[in-house]
């Protein structure tokens, strides 16, 4: 298991059992994997993608496709550019689409590279833990009933 950083503050009224904000040990890496770059990345469930610095991003070479709208806490809407990139966290390594922020912004592991990396966070015990992935079971062949149908299609 890789270390973590908590990032609570000294005076803190949090009892043991306060959950917190944590990071880990994250390598983001080009899809050729000739350039790679790591660092302590902030596990933000509340975060769609994860976010990388822009030095970051041009030190790994990535390939901007295009630009997304992210909705920030305190409500403001910011575009940002958005690349593909490898992420490996805990012996896992997964292609994730990522943020590219501003330098002065702190790296974010997002809720979309932990589902796919197959990791739960638990801001309490401040780690990641592994999980199943999930999906709709049906028994086989499906029915497509007007019931299931409708309730599919709303």
């Amino acid at each position: 298991m890789l270390p973590v950083v908590s990032l609570k503050y000294p005076g803190d009224r949090c009892s043991a059992r306060c959950m917190s904000v944590f990071r880990v040990s994250v390598r983001f890496s080009n899809l050729a994997g000739s350039a790679t770059w790591e660092t302590q990345a902030v596990v933000d469930t509340g975060s769609t993608l994860s976010k990388i610095p822009q030095s970051a991003a041009v030190e790994l070479g990535l390939e901007p496709h295009g630009t997304r709208t992210f909705r920030l806490a305190n409500n403001k809407e910011v575009e940002r550019p958005v690349a593909w990139t490898r992420v490996e966290c805990e012996g896992r390594s997964e292609k994730i689409l990522v943020a590219i922020g501003e330098d002065v912004e702190i790296p974010l592991l997002g809720a979309t590279a932990l589902e796919h990396l197959g990791f739960a966070a638990d801001p309490v015990n401040e780690i990641l833990v592994p999980t199943s992935y999930y999906e709709l079971s049906m028994e086989s062949p499906v029915d497509p009933s007007p019931p299931l149908a409708a309730g599919l299609t709303e």
